[in-house]
């Protein structure tokens, strides 16, 4: 199909045994450049948690994040 991108994602919903850790492990074998992003199913901390991985793999692997699914919970600083 023309003009559709398909951007594979991060989810924090676990319906596998695949966690959102496996999922951001997976960027930089795969040779990921753009990811997207769903916080559904995490809270704040583990925000903190996830925000912390995907920049530590930012370093090793540049990559670039279009589309996130934001919460309603998130503080400020996060949509930044």
């Amino acid at each position: 199909m023309r003009g559709f991108t398909v951007i594979p994602s991060v989810t924090t919903i676990t319906r596998s045994a695949s966690s959102w850790r496996d999922k951001i492990a997976e960027i930089e074998p795969l040779g990921l450049r753009a990811v997207g992003l769903f916080l559904t199913g995490v809270n704040a901390a583990e925000r903190r948690e996830l925000y912390r991985e995907l920049e530590l793999t930012h370093v090793r692997h540049l990559f670039r994040i279009p589309f996130v699914h934001a919460v309603s919970d998130m503080s400020e600083d996060e949509y930044r």
